[in-house]
């Protein structure tokens, strides 16, 4: 046993040694810059560093977790396990360390961790209708242009600008009161799924004219709102294209996201520059376990049994009034900010609704898609459209993943056009 582990371990020493150092590095951020920077001034999301002997043990303890996916033979879950290790469960670790928080935080992150494991051993033949995107690309292109139509109605509204990041927010008001619903569906489907595919597609055939027009097609759609995450979209699925296998991916997140800490540390330090840290590790690894422990010190006892949810066919009005959605409701009258979206994870949706049972159907869920996935065996150069819904995930609750975020829709396609597609 000691023989085969230590196997497991020569074998897999650059993944821990780079999930290790992506621990260290964040951690660092938060010690030399986020505390400093912003414990003070944000009354409504403080950061501390308030740690004692118990925490510190309980950390160490449960940073054993790590080695559990050097176990995992797919390399798809692999991937995944490790960036969801380092995105979720590391940047919950360091904040339960240094804050008045519940160790609930990182406990619901260990449940998803152990399903996502699981799926590692889940192997079935999935159904699906042949229209590989090797023989159906233009149909698909075709499709999608037709699908971008709707949008054309915008085009008096487009300000350029947008492009440079300015006016974002004016932007965003404006399309607040002009967007129509048939384009709100229409949007995630198109920017997240279909034109990152072909996008990604044609790049890898080195179809360089014909790739134009994915690429417009997502640019006109970002301007039609000025939604940057559908840049950040893109920018991942460029990012991930990148690297020969899946593990390659992982590799990549892990020594960006390095490589950003230390950036940030440096320009904190010479320059007092937070700008780095700030938009690329407190609000990406430390507002997300923040908002989680506020929903676990609310809802503890006083959970909403998915009544808050829009699957729940609109019952939920009939025993509880979480407003437009349960984010605002805890941004606005648990946290006490008007205009506050506390973005719900689908993992921390499933503590609000049921405590750690709700944790365990949710993760069933999340794990689930990556079964799918994993079983569909799509190549690892769309491994960026897979890791925006990692991101997804953890920003919406399930009705909206699935209504307005196009989590089915991007199931559909991997499952129609890009099947079989990693030989």
């Amino acid at each position: 046993m000691t023989e085969k582990l230590l196997r497991r371990i020569r074998e897999n020493g650059l993944l821990l040694i780079l999930s290790f150092s992506f621990f260290i590095s964040i951690l660092s951020a938060y010690i030399i810059v986020v505390y400093p920077a912003f414990h003070k001034g944000l009354a409504e999301m403080p950061f501390d560093l308030a740690y004692n002997n118990f925490k510190i043990v309980v950390v160490v303890f449960s940073l054993f977790l790590s080695f559990l996916g050097i176990f995992i033979r797919d390399g798809f879950v692999k991937t995944v396990w490790y960036i969801l290790l380092m995105y979720l469960f590391y940047s919950s670790l360091i904040y339960y360390l240094f804050n008045d928080a519940v160790y609930g935080i990182v406990l619901q992150n260990i449940i998803l961790l152990l399903f996502v494991f699981l799926t590692d051993f889940v192997n079935v033949n999935m159904p699906s209708i042949n229209l590989d995107i090797q023989r159906y690309y233009k149909h698909l292109l075709v499709i999608s242009l037709l699908l971008i139509i709707p949008f054309l109605f915008y085009i008096p509204y487009i300000d350029i600008s947008n492009l440079w990041l300015n006016n974002i927010y004016e932007t965003r008001h404006e399309f607040r009161e002009i967007s129509t619903p048939i384009t709100g569906y229409l949007v995630s489907p198109l920017s997240r799924v279909m034109l990152p595919v072909l996008f990604l597609y044609f790049f890898n055939k080195k179809k360089y004219k014909v790739l134009i027009l994915p690429l417009i097609g997502i640019i006109y759609i970002y301007l039609c709102g000025a939604t940057k995450s559908i840049f950040f979209g893109l920018f991942a699925a460029v990012l991930f294209y990148f690297g020969r296998s899946y593990i390659d991916k992982m590799k990549i997140f892990a020594i960006l996201f390095i490589l950003v800490s230390l950036m940030g540390v440096v320009s904190f330090l010479l320059l007092n520059e937070k700008v780095i840290v700030d938009v690329l590790i407190r609000r990406l690894f430390f507002i997300p376990p923040y908002l989680d422990n506020v929903y676990h010190q609310y809802f503890t006892d006083n959970y909403t049994y998915w009544t808050h949810s829009h699957l729940s066919l609109g019952f939920y009005h009939l025993f509880f009034d979480y407003g437009n959605s349960l984010s605002m409701y805890v941004g606005e009258e648990v946290i006490g900010t008007e205009g506050l979206n506390a973005n719900t994870g689908i993992i921390t949706e499933g503590y609000a609704s049921l405590s750690y049972l709700g944790v365990i159907i949710h993760s069933v869920f999340y794990a689930s898609i990556i079964a799918i996935i994993k079983n569909l065996k799509v190549s690892h150069i769309y491994f960026g459209i897979v890791f925006v819904y990692i991101y997804v995930m953890n920003t919406s609750v399930v009705s909206t993943l699935i209504l307005t975020h196009g989590l089915l829709f991007m199931l559909l396609i991997f499952a129609f056009s890009l099947k079989n597609t990693q030989e």
